[in-house]
């Protein structure tokens, strides 16, 4: 096995896992897993070992997802305790959602979060 391929075997998963609870977002978080080995490859002569090769790792990854954020010109991510002060107690959620809590093993809190991000995304997708 080459070099790269160690690295990204042994790093990848740590890195999409930092990314994942960055993003909030699982498909956003792969996409940014894979252009950070790229642009890690393309750099490894600046890394100088002052840290450790997955703190230098999820650097690159954090600055790649701000670069997505100015990219879309998204607006920074509200926190959870004002997610949930935005979702009405009883917003007519449909029914099927809460099989969702069921099946992935969440809270219906996580639930209704999920069901409001999708909806604004959804409105500002709308709106371009």
């Amino acid at each position: 096995m080459e070099p790269v391929d160690e690295i990204y075997q042994q790093y990848a998963d740590e890195v999409k896992r930092f990314l994942v609870c960055l993003t909030g977002d699982p498909d956003l978080a792969e996409e940014l897993t894979q252009e950070t080995f790229y642009q890690a490859i393309r750099s490894i002569r600046r890394y100088n070992g002052a840290c450790k090769l997955s703190v230098w790792l999820c650097q690159i990854a954090k600055h790649l997802y701000y670069d997505h954020l100015k990219h879309q010109k998204r607006h920074p991510m509200l926190s959870m305790e004002e997610l949930e002060r935005a979702v009405p107690e009883n917003d007519g959620m449909p029914e099927i959602f809460r099989e969702f809590v069921e099946i992935f093993g969440r809270t219906e809190n996580w639930a209704r979060v999920t069901y409001y991000r999708a909806k604004v995304m959804l409105a500002e997708r709308l709106e371009e």
